[in-house]
């Protein structure tokens, strides 16, 4: 089987890790990848601070020409989660299942803790991440406390700095009850930060490949 994974921006560093996951999850399996990106989209919306309505519609045929190939989509950037959502209905109608390497992260967190954090490298995927999950805690009955952690200027740095720029950012003594790291690039952290932290700080890709396997053996079925 075919299985599409598409990012936006990325880094080698970063693509090794998403496929070393999938690759491991799914060892023993007849499992084809192919690699989409858009770095261009991630760059506008950088600049711009949103999802401008070409990217939407670039991303959309990103989404399709990976479709023709591939039945199943890993959506990889959390700062156009929703346009990838908007995506959704035409994809399933097409037969073509796109699972966000987070959204199960975020679900499972906002139903467990009530002082949550959000660190991200960028803007845009903390805004996107956070509107989720408020979204998601209204739809279950929830008003967990949110605070944002920026590390500005560091998307694309090796493990050891970015390890060292998240922990000059957030504040140590803050009452959180776990940390959440909005973009796949910062799942490299993961286990330093819990670390120093003392309390969970999670990244969605392990939940996401999760959910990919699911959903690849329900098309078994």
């Amino acid at each position: 089987m075919k299985l599409a994974i598409v990012y936006t921006g990325t880094t080698k560093e970063l693509v090794e890790m998403v496929e070393g996951e999938v690759r491991k999850r799914f060892e023993g399996e007849k499992l084809e990848l192919l690699h989409y990106e858009a770095p261009d989209v991630i760059a506008d919306v950088k600049e711009k601070g949103y999802v401008s309505a070409a990217m939407k519609e670039r991303l959309l045929r990103l989404y399709e020409t990976a479709g023709e190939q591939a039945k199943l989509l890993f959506h990889i950037c959390s700062s156009v989660r929703e346009a990838a959502e908007e995506a959704k209905p035409l994809l399933e109608k097409r037969g073509v299942r796109l699972v966000h390497f987070d959204e199960r992260m975020l679900q499972t967190m906002t139903e467990r803790y009530e002082r949550l954090g959000l660190m991200g490298t960028l803007g845009t995927a903390l805004g996107a991440t956070r509107r989720y999950v408020e979204q998601y805690a209204e739809k279950i009955g929830k008003q967990p406390e949110l605070t944002e952690y920026l590390v500005e200027s560091s998307f694309g740095l090796g493990q050891k700095e970015l390890g060292e720029r998240c922990l000059d950012v957030i504040q140590r003594e803050a009452l959180l009850e776990a940390v959440i790291l909005v973009q796949g690039s910062m799942a490299c952290v993961e286990e330093e930060l819990t670390r120093e932290l003392g309390i969970p700080v999670v990244s969605g890709l392990e939940f996401g490949v999760e959910e990919l396997w699911e959903a690849y053996k329900s098309y078994e079925h």
